[in-house]
């Protein structure tokens, strides 16, 4: 149940795929409610990263087999990351907890699926950033 409330509370999701059959995240972190999100993981942040890498293994075990159509039964290992930014604050941004989280985050995806990231875009991006 907790999950499906942070999943809820986390504008993120798969649209298609690329040419080559890869599958395409999006996240938007300009949409999230993070003070909802917080009363949510009860400021507990190790939740909310192990949130992520559950996300990741699902890519893993069902979205890279359902890619399989598109490139011939071979099979895909990577994922192409959209961050879209569009609305997104400083103070979101710059929030300390926010930024321990995406840092841990981003180490248990190099420490876990080295190989998994072809290519990550980040768009609609403010000036400030």
């Amino acid at each position: 149940k907790q999950h499906d409330q942070i999943k809820a509370l986390l504008p993120h999701g798969f649209h298609g795929v690329d040419r080559f059959g890869r599958p395409i995240f999006i996240i938007q972190p300009g949409l999230m409610r993070f003070q909802e999100l917080m009363k949510v993981i009860q400021n507990s942040l190790n939740l909310l990263v192990h949130f992520f890498i559950k996300e990741v293994e699902h890519t893993w075990r069902v979205k890279f087999a359902d890619c399989k159509e598109f490139v011939n039964k071979m099979g895909v290992d990577q994922v192409i990351a959209i961050i879209d930014l569009k609305g997104a604050k400083l103070k979101d941004l710059s929030n300390k907890q926010m930024v321990t989280v995406y840092k841990q985050c981003l180490l248990e995806f190099q420490r876990f699926f080295p190989e998994m990231l072809y290519q990550a875009f980040i768009v609609n991006a403010p000036m400030f950033f």
